[in-house]
């Protein structure tokens, strides 16, 4: 079994972190040596999405003294015309 370069288990970890619509766990025998270091990767990504949504979430319900489900809401449409934006270019 070939065991992957660091080079591959960069670009690994910076392809995932660009698109994570795949477990970064299960991604072949070559990476078996990393699989420690890319699960604790995986798990401060996650924590890092998490408080940076709640930090912005908190702010906008302060900033328009709202509630947090409708902040929730918003910042919902605000990802659905930005992911619309994109696609029309």
């Amino acid at each position: 079994m070939p065991i992957a370069t660091r080079e591959q288990v960069d670009a690994l970890k910076k392809n995932w972190k660009n698109d994570p619509c795949f477990d970064l766990w299960n991604v072949g025998e070559e990476f078996l040596p990393y699989m420690d270091e890319l699960m604790e990767y995986h798990a401060q990504c996650e924590k890092g999405w998490h408080d940076a949504y709640f930090d912005k979430l908190t702010q906008m319900t302060f900033r328009l003294k709202c509630s947090i489900e409708l902040s929730e809401y918003l910042l919902e449409l605000e990802t659905t015309i930005k992911k619309l934006k994109e696609m029309i270019g």
